[in-house]
Formats: structure tokens, sequence, C-alpha cells
């Protein structure tokens, strides 16, 4: 049986590649979802990369959070267009409950010091918002490796 910090080193890696290779095609974007637009004719690339990370982060951290964390994240890859105004709902929706989720599962299942990473991601947004350049952007990052990281850690 496979070891499950690979398939969450794995995710990371993922995320870290479609992060790199997103910036240095098209720099900063406002969000990791604004890729979608970017992207063109290679649009799928995102949905993609999130039902990957989704499907990895659900194998090998089997709990039921998890698995409707990953499932949200599906949702929002399935639906990247979040200026159409259904799935704009579907995907922020989506995206808002799979980090609530995700670190409510390492919470709950692996250690209470896992909120500290929630309450960074959460700190950040409310502080940032009119701070700095792409608030949404940073958000999403930080929350998508705070939960990655401890994922790994505990």
């Amino acid at each position: 049986m496979t070891h499950p910090h690979l398939y969450q080193i794995a995710a990371l890696l993922i995320l870290t590649i479609y992060l790199v290779v997103t910036y240095m095609k098209y720099g900063w974007l406002k969000s990791i979802s604004a890729s979608f637009y970017t992207e063109g004719r290679d649009g799928y690339v995102f949905t993609l990369t999130l039902m990957v990370i989704a499907v990895l982060v659900m194998i090998s951290f089997q709990n039921v959070l998890m698995f409707l964390s990953g499932s949200l994240l599906c949702f929002t890859a399935a639906a990247p267009d979040y200026k159409d105004k259904q799935a704009g709902t579907i995907h922020i929706i989506g995206a808002t409950g799979s980090m609530i989720l995700a670190y409510a599962a390492l919470i709950v299942y692996a250690h209470w010091i896992c909120i500290v990473p929630a309450v960074i991601t959460g700190a950040f947004y409310l502080e940032s918002r009119h701070v700095i350049r792409y608030p949404i952007y940073w958000t999403e990052v930080i929350g998508f490796y705070g939960i990655l990281i401890f994922m790994i850690i505990v």
C-alpha cells in the first residue's frame, strides 16, 4: 500500500508547478481561478489540476470531512467560469466550503494545532482585502499550502 504522504506531497507538487507555470505565463492573477480565463483554449488545465489535487487529498486523508472537501473542490473545478452567475455561485460555494471543510477535517481528525493555519488564512483575507494587491489569490495560496503542509505534518 502506498503511504498517504506520497499523495499529499504529489498534490503539493502539482499545485506548486501549476502556480509557477501560471505565473511565468500570465504574471500575477486576481485568483487561482482567473487562470481559467487567461488559458483560453487550455482552460481545461485549471479544471484538471484542481480535480487531481482533490482526488489525491480525498484518498490520502480518509475521513468524511476531507471527502466532502475534495468533492466541493471538484465542483469548483467543474464550474471554473466564476463570472457566470450560476457557475459562479457553484464555484464560490465549492471553493469556500472546500477550504473550511479541509481545515475542519484537520482539526477534528488530526490535531487541534491545525487551527493555526486556518486562523492565519481567515485573518489574512480579512486584513489584506484593502492593503495588498490580489488578496483572493494570496488567501487561496495560503489556504492550499496550509492545508497540504499540515496534512503532511500531522
